[in-house]
């Protein structure tokens, strides 16, 4: 039967995203047709943390989350950038307002926790970072994907694969 292109949004860090977070999940909506547009601070090259680089073509700033079906927010150790972000977080809770999918791996759970849309869901986010997602409320699973409501949390690298699967499925649920 017909079926909607899904259209996903994708924020990495300028400098320091994870590689995988960003292509392995990248690669897998392509081939599932989605249309897929990779936002970060500014235009131009952007480097992973293992040196994998992505030219970017649109900036945080012009991402309308009206024309998305899901966030999807990818970790490294340039996504701590983000916190604090307030023009992130706004996109965030837009998101929220307008039922899409919110999704976030590694330590981009947290980017969400600190809106305080995680609070008493369950959630997981990377090891190491648990306790920040505990600070904002969310209970920690420890799993490496976990869904509660529309948000879909994952804990690195090694969980893109499955982290993409799940978005796919839930995409193509709804």
């Amino acid at each position: 039967g017909y079926r909607k292109v899904n259209r996903i949004a994708m924020v990495i860090a300028f400098s320091g995203f994870r590689d995988e977070e960003l292509f392995v999940p990248y690669r897998y909506f392509l081939e599932r047709g989605c249309e897929v547009k990779i936002y970060s601070t500014q235009k131009g090259t952007a480097k992973g943390k293992l040196g994998a680089t992505f030219e970017v073509e649109h900036v945080l700033a012009d991402l309308d989350v009206h024309h998305i079906d899901a966030l999807v927010i990818i970790g490294g150790p340039g996504g701590y950038e983000y916190i604090g972000d307030k023009l992130l977080q706004g996109i965030i809770k837009q998101a929220d307002q307008e039922n899409k999918w919110i999704a976030a791996i590694c330590m981009a759970p947290q980017l969400v926790a600190e809106t305080g849309l995680l609070q008493g869901r369950n959630a997981t986010i990377f090891s190491a970072d648990q306790e920040r997602l505990v600070h904002f409320g969310a209970k920690y699973t420890g799993k490496p994907v976990e869904v509660d409501g529309r948000f879909i949390t994952a804990d690195g690298p090694t969980s893109a694969q499955a982290f993409a699967q799940t978005l796919i499925q839930k995409l193509h649920a709804t």
